[in-house]
């Protein structure tokens, strides 16, 4: 329960993450290091998703 609650938190920043970065204006208008800064927190997001996941998995069998 408590990895799934985790895993839904995980999923809701990475939709707002990957939404900001698909904003043009936000892509154009942000310093360089802070999209930078937002990629690398993505894919950092994505990675702790992957882990949850097989965990998950593991846990139901």
């Amino acid at each position: 329960r408590r990895l799934q609650k985790e895993l839904e938190a995980v999923e809701a920043d990475i939709r707002k993450i990957e939404g900001r970065l698909q904003n043009a204006q936000f892509v154009s208008r942000a310093p360089a290091h802070v999209v930078d800064q937002e990629r690398s927190r993505l894919q950092s997001l994505q990675n702790k998703r992957s882990t949850l996941t097989a965990r998950l998995q593991v846990l139901q069998g």
